[in-house]
């Protein structure tokens, strides 16, 4: 198998290196696309070592045929050779391992060269990508490192420093150099300290980038992150003490931003962490329009504008967020005081509020209030992203904080509900809130979470068509499960909504508030909303989180109603619906009845294996019943679905509904030899455990003691009180006369209580010995 498996990399290999090197230059892109797919299944001689091939076989002239037309591709004055050689060399340094790693100098040389070259911009960003691969690849291998990546980083480094600074760098090189320069810096920070300065310079043009920039969102995201790993610069192992220099320095930019911004009305704020408000400096009111005419503690570039100043606002929030998110290599201190409170300040002022008459500052045109009004919920949405980074880092050590976060969240609602990203952004935060403290919340803080329920519930009910019913009015309904049609559409999702997130996050928030809270705390109005919104919008989820917490029963009410019956419908092929309505069925098993001691024995050495396991002939042919191994409730399927005639049905219904045991009763029991009846009255008379036989009379209401056996050789004594028989021979039965009060019709029950009263057990023995 290794031997065919060889001789096929080898043809394969063979194949590849005669195609590219056959093919004409303007070819060799798209055949580089197809063959390098190729190049993996060749992995098992490109990684062999030269010693298991041998010096002079033909499978080594063959790799280093190919090794060396990829070399030569590299050096290639044509712009489709050199593309295609940086595809190859990719594919084959994944492919071979080790030994191509351990012989890619040559190769690592010639990448460096084509960054340098005049190339277009995705031959840069393969290249690029093809060195990331190779440095990440020399990690598990000390030599590797010290022998291809430490010599030839620096000038990696250095030379998309020097691509990212000109003006002809793409978006889309910019973030191959940046996205590289956060895989390697950790790694490498000694190598990256030389270039910390140069690095900075570029993502400070990035970050400090307005509204006109041609700068994209991903790529701001990804300079952040690599804004937050310079910290592993720092030299002598203070790269904790960077980190919380670089977030304070972002707290402070942060606030900055807010006296220039939020100048236009009076903040409604105070902090708790000793910030003060610059609102009454004559410098920040000199200018006509909103600017910060310096650069900020980050060193980033003076902005102009209220656009101008949302842009950086939610750039330095982001940054924020990229502190929280972006792991590090030691513990960072994190004052928790300082974040908390400059979101309070980006919360505290709401879009109603900013346009207030009462409010507003005088100095300020109306104008720029307006535009701050407009601008002010994306600024929001970014600052619960914030939170929601927050609390997810924390979980629940972020107890403390938490009630005030709630409560700036709802409020930020309550005044902004119309904006849908603001409305989105609320349910994310408030269900994570949930998750961690839904439990312990009290009444008063479940209470103000009714607007918000609300406002969920309206985003997934169905819009109004004219199929649905409006005002009370009859509306055409499906067929299937009598819902209008555009109730019938999954998850309630409105059609042409915009943002298909929001829904998501009402329907989770939903079923969020329905497991953690208290259902004492939800009022029954708002719980019925609840469960009308997850019915209609066919929400399993939901519905599942209200069926397994129920709602409080109202007062006086003897049941309760539940959404099972409307869960089982609408989702009957679900694993979660199925273990709610069948959580525990044990098996049926049949066992068989042996008239004696004797033979009983016998059937049970019979069923039972050398080891005292069933066998499979256990259970077989009995009285007529044939029962299948496979399916043991074969039997009482059969005997509910096969007719019968209306006689026996009627005498089986008697036997079935009445409280005396038929004639051929027995008692369910392990074995039938290890009981014996024992008749205080006779000792002649015995109650067999053979169903063939005619089973003994027993005087009415006569205890009779049964041994029990509950081992080998113990029993314990019980009694019973046994009912007479039903016999139709001339009305009367066996014990008592026809006038009777015990008829056919009107038995007394079978009594399986022991009798433990030493005074009636006297008085029973006296009665058996008068008689």
């Amino acid at each position: 198998m290794a031997v065919t498996s060889s001789s096929n990399a080898s043809a394969t290999l063979r194949a590849i290196t005669y195609r590219i090197t056959t093919a004409a230059p303007e070819q060799l892109p798209l055949l580089a696309t197809q063959v390098s797919g190729l190049i993996w299944n060749c992995r098992e001689i490109l990684s062999a070592s030269a010693d298991s091939l041998g010096s002079k076989s033909e499978t080594t002239a063959l790799i280093h045929r190919f090794r060396t037309k990829i070399t030569s591709l590299l050096q290639d004055r044509t712009i489709e050779g050199r593309w295609a050689a940086v595809v190859l060399t990719k594919a084959a340094i994944e492919a071979g391992g080790v030994e191509f790693l351990s012989k890619s100098n040559a190769w690592v040389r010639s990448l460096l060269a084509t960054l340098k070259r005049p190339d277009p911009s995705t031959t840069k960003c393969l290249a690029a990508i093809t060195l990331t691969r190779i440095f990440t690849s020399t990690w598990d291998y000390s030599n590797l490192v010290r022998e291809i990546t430490t010599p030839a980083l620096p000038g990696f480094i250095s030379t998309c420093l020097s691509n990212a600074k000109k003006e002809r760098c793409s978006a889309n090189e910019l973030d191959t150099i940046l996205a590289a320069f956060a895989t390697l810096l950790p790694k490498h920070p000694t190598i990256f300290r030389t270039h910390e300065s140069q690095i900075t310079a570029v993502l400070n043009d990035v970050l400090s980038s307005g509204s006109l920039s041609h700068h994209s969102q991903k790529t701001k995201a990804i300079a952040q992150r690599v804004r937050v790993l310079l910290h592993h610069c720092a030299p002598k192992q203070g790269g904790s003490e960077q980190w919380d220099k670089t977030l304070q320095a972002t707290i402070a930019a942060v606030h900055t931003t807010c006296d220039r911004l939020f100048r236009s009305t009076s903040e409604d704020w105070s902090s708790v962490a000793g910030v003060r408000i610059q609102a009454a400096d004559a410098n920040i009111f000199a200018p006509a329009e909103a600017e910060l005419e310096r650069e900020d503690e980050l060193s980033l570039k003076p902005w102009h504008g209220v656009l101008g100043g949302r842009n950086r606002l939610v750039t330095l929030i982001e940054l924020l967020q990229s502190h929280l998110e972006t792991a590090t290599s030691s513990p960072v201190p994190l004052r928790i005081g300082s974040l908390v409170d400059a979101i309070a300040r980006l919360l505290s002022l709401t879009a109603p509020s900013c346009m207030n008459a009462a409010t507003a500052n005088s100095q300020v045109s109306k104008d720029e209030r307006e535009i701050l009004a407009a601008m002010l919920p994306s600024i929001h949405v970014s600052a619960m992203e914030l939170i929601f980074a927050l609390l997810n880092r924390f979980g629940n050590a972020s107890a403390s904080f938490a009630p005030s976060l709630m409560e700036l969240i709802l409020d930020v609602y309550r005044a902004e509900s119309f904006d849908d990203r603001l409305r989105e952004a609320s349910c994310r935060c408030l269900e994570l809130l949930l998750q961690l403290f839904g439990p312990s919340l009290p009444k008063e803080n479940v209470t103000e979470l009714n607007v918000l329920v609300r406002g969920c519930c309206e985003v997934l009910m169905p819009v109004n068509t004219p199929g649905t019913a409006t005002n009370g009015s009859i509306s055409s309904v499906q067929a299937t499960n009598g819902l209008s049609a555009e109730a019938a559409k999954p998850n309630g999702i409105k059609p042409g909504s915009e943002h298909a997130g929001l829904t998501m996050a009402a329907s989770r928030l939903l079923s969020t508030i329905v497991t953690k809270l208290q259902p004492s705390y939800i009022s029954r109005k708002l719980r019925t909303q609840i469960e009308r919104t997850a019915v209609l919008t066919r929400n399993k989820n939901t519905l599942l989180a209200c069926v397994m917490n129920p709602g409080q029963k109202d007062m006086g009410a003897k049941l309760q109603t539940s959404l099972l019956p409307l869960l089982a419908r609408e989702f009957p092929n679900a694993p979660e619906v199925e273990a709610l309505l069948r959580p525990r069925m044990p098996p049926v098993v049949l066992q068989r009845l042996a008239d004696g001691g004797e033979e009983a024995e016998e059937d049970d050495e019979d069923m039972n294996g050398p080891n005292g396991e069933p066998t499979n002939g256990d259970l077989q042919q009995q009285d007529g019943a044939v029962s299948n191994d496979d399916d043991p409730t074969s039997d009482l399927f059969k005997a509910l679905t096969q007719p019968s005639n209306p006689a026996s049905d009627h005498e089986e219904q008697d036997e079935l509904y009445s409280a005396t045991p038929p004639p051929n009763f027995q008692v369910p029991t392990k074995r039938a030899a290890d009981f014996t009846a024992i008749d205080t009255e006779n000792s002649t008379k015995r109650l067999r455990a053979s169903p063939t036989e005619e089973p003994a009379t027993v005087q009415v209401g006569v205890p009779v003691t049964i041994a029990v056996a509950q081992g080998e050789d113990e029993y314990v004594e019980s009694t019973i009180l046994v009912a007479p028989q039903i016999k139709a021979t001339d009305g009367v039965g066996d014990g008592g006369d026809a006038g009777s009060d015990y008829s056919d019709f009107e038995m007394p029950p079978l009594t399986m209580e022991p009798d433990t009263d030493p005074e009636d057990e006297g008085e029973d023995e006296g009665e058996g010995e008068d008689e």
